[in-house]
């Protein structure tokens, strides 16, 4: 991901499993051993921070056994281009 908005569709998409997964930012971050506050600051394209395709993979994995269906960093990708 190259740019501010695609950061943010990864955002938005990661804030809606959350959502269905029931957990908070620091608790996913926990899970992925991201430090929240690094976690935080890639969730807002903060300091040009942005999620690499390890963390994607691993916070869809995190995500999925939570939710208990398969998510992958594809699904956390959609719709960017």
């Amino acid at each position: 991901m190259e740019n501010i908005a695609a950061e943010l569709i990864v955002a938005g998409n990661i804030k809606k499993f959350l959502q269905i997964a029931g957990l908070n930012q620091g608790e996913l971050a926990r899970m992925v051993n991201i430090h929240p506050a690094a976690f935080s600051h890639k969730m807002h394209g903060k300091n040009s921070r942005e999620f690499n395709t390890s963390d994607l993979a691993l916070i869809a994995r995190a995500l999925a056994h939570k939710c208990g269906f398969s998510i992958t960093a594809a699904d956390l990708m959609k719709g960017v281009e």
